[in-house]
């Protein structure tokens, strides 16, 4: 079962609650759990066993993540400054997504304490990533917003 649902887990682990004697996970986004459901349906002998939807009065409290894409100047070693893509908002679940599209988790961003940021050098940053990086993410519930402008 693990393994049919894996890519809609988001990193998060299953947990066994066994005063309800079933596995638990912390929802990210509505379209994770409606997907979800369709896939445990689809497995041999769950059709019968889960509702046909997702009770949409339980997800109401689930709000729409947000992923903002913002380009920002870096100082560097030569006189120009070096341009990256931020990835801001909630990123903790997409994290190995991120990772795959070739951002670097960044400690201390640009010299300032606590500022830990998930970046990607501008010039990696390319349209078709780009596309490719909104779909999936889009696909999976999040809005994704691309920042044409700088942030200092």
């Amino acid at each position: 079962m693990k393994a049919a649902i894996s890519d809609l887990l988001f990193g998060e682990p299953l947990k066994w609650d066994g005063t309800l004697k079933l596995f638990t996970l912390k929802l990210t986004t509505k379209v994770q759990a409606r997907s979800l459901l369709t896939k445990l349906r689809a497995l041999d002998g769950h059709a019968d066993d889960l509702p046909a939807a997702v009770d949409e009065a339980t997800l109401a409290n689930l709000s729409t993540p947000v992923l903002n894409l913002v380009p920002v100047l870096t100082p560097s070693s030569t006189d120009q400054p070096h341009q990256v893509i931020v990835a801001e908002g909630k990123t903790y679940q997409i994290r190995a997504q991120l990772k795959d599209y070739g951002f670097s988790y960044t400690f201390n961003f640009r010299g300032e304490a606590g500022v830990n940021v998930w970046a990607i050098d501008r010039t990696d940053f390319t349209e078709e990533l780009k596309q490719n990086m909104m779909a999936e993410l889009e696909k999976m519930g999040y809005e994704v917003t691309v920042y044409d402008g700088m942030a200092s």
